[in-house]
């Protein structure tokens, strides 16, 4: 019994050693199939949102902007317009007049509001870009420029909810004013 015993031990470490190689080896092709499979990016798919607003709406308002604008609560219509919240979170200026022309090609908002800027905070190039981002928009419609909102914030970025009210608030009276509503 005693020479047994090495040889049980033995047969029982390589079953072991064959079942731990072969769920390795599972695993390795499900991980490999989990890494290939592809995630929409998240600005893609604003994007797409956006663009399919657009192409509902007769002159829309657009108001661009990036996390932001598109956390806020805007009314829908506005002056008999509609209302299109155009916010991409984690947009920067620079991004945003890159995506800009794919956005806004074929449509014809009839003023498009610009409340981007609060991931350039320590930008350098933040004027030129805003600069950019203007001349890229400016064919598109008539353009008002709205300083990010300031005052009490949830994270150190993002206002809280009665700031963002507040925010909107001024946003609309801009809206109200540049059509002579106000």
């Amino acid at each position: 019994m005693k020479r047994a015993i090495p040889w049980i031990l033995s047969a029982t470490l390589s079953i072991a050693l064959v079942a731990y190689f072969s769920e390795f080896h599972r695993l390795q092709t499900k991980i490999g199939i989990l890494s290939q499979h592809t995630f929409h990016d998240h600005q893609d798919v604003r994007r797409a949102v956006i663009r399919a607003h657009l192409a509902d709406a007769d002159r829309p308002i657009v108001i661009v902007g990036d996390s932001i604008t598109e956390m806020a609560s805007f009314p829908n219509d506005l002056d008999g317009r509609p209302l299109i919240n155009a916010g991409i979170g984690g947009a920067t200026i620079a991004d945003y007049a890159a995506l800009a022309s794919k956005i806004f090609e074929g449509s014809q908002p009839s003023l498009i509001i610009v409340a981007i800027g609060a991931n350039d905070t320590t930008n350098p190039n933040r004027q030129q870009n805003m600069k950019n981002l203007l001349s890229v928009l400016k064919p598109y419609a008539p353009l008002v420029v709205i300083d990010p909102p300031t005052g009490q914030t949830v994270d150190g970025t993002h206002p809280t909810r009665s700031v963002s009210r507040l925010w909107v608030q001024s946003i609309v009276a801009e809206i109200l004013r540049s059509s002579g509503k106000n």
